[in-house]
């Protein structure tokens, strides 16, 4: 059983028949939840002791299946949780629904070269922005949150550009990746 989701954020590591599990019923990210200890009851071997995956915690799908649409007014509602990240997901899953992308953005991610999936991804929100306004306020409100996911504050979005985008995801992968890196230490 893969631990982190955070190396394919905003897609989660581990479906199995379609279902995703979490080992703890936590809401933040939590340091200990990573750990092999025992002593927290939040560590990975008494959270995946079980011998099927039926007897692991199925994890709730909702955000997955109820579409989520941001407004850029209401970005500050957004915090460094696990809460969010799953918000987060399910807003760009959205998005990419709206737009009749989220089949093609999997597609091209596996058979480009020289393009790095966020690349792609960047690319491809940049000319759904541009197509409509409605879809401009969905994009601006899905990056307006995801930066004040991160702790930078922003006022308001001009650049649309796929290179902006593609920066705003990556200061989001690093957020993510500086959390695991911290939980891997602790661990050490």
């Amino acid at each position: 059983l893969p631990v982190p989701k955070v190396p394919v954020w905003p897609f989660i590591h581990a479906p199995h028949n379609g279902d995703e599990y979490r080992l703890d019923a936590s809401t933040g990210f939590n340091i200990s939840a990573h750990s092999m200890s025992s002593e927290t009851n939040l560590g990975y071997l008494d959270n995946a002791n079980s011998e099927t995956w039926g007897a692991i915690k199925v994890r709730s799908n909702k955000y997955l299946y109820t579409p989520t649409r941001f407004k850029f007014e209401h970005r500050n509602q957004a915090s460094f949780t696990e809460y969010w990240s799953e918000r987060i997901q399910s807003a760009l899953i959205t998005l990419l629904k709206d737009a009749g992308l989220f089949s093609a953005i999997a597609v091209q991610a596996t058979v480009s070269t020289g393009m790095t999936f966020y690349d792609i991804l960047a690319r491809n929100i940049e000319k759904v922005a541009k197509a409509s306004k409605v879809r401009e306020s969905q994009v601006k409100g899905l990056l307006g949150h995801m930066l004040v996911f991160i702790g930078k504050p922003v006022t308001a979005i001009e650049d649309m550009s796929a290179k902006f985008i593609r920066n705003v995801f990556l200061m989001v992968f690093g957020k993510l990746y500086r959390a695991a890196q911290m939980a891997i230490s602790a661990v050490k």
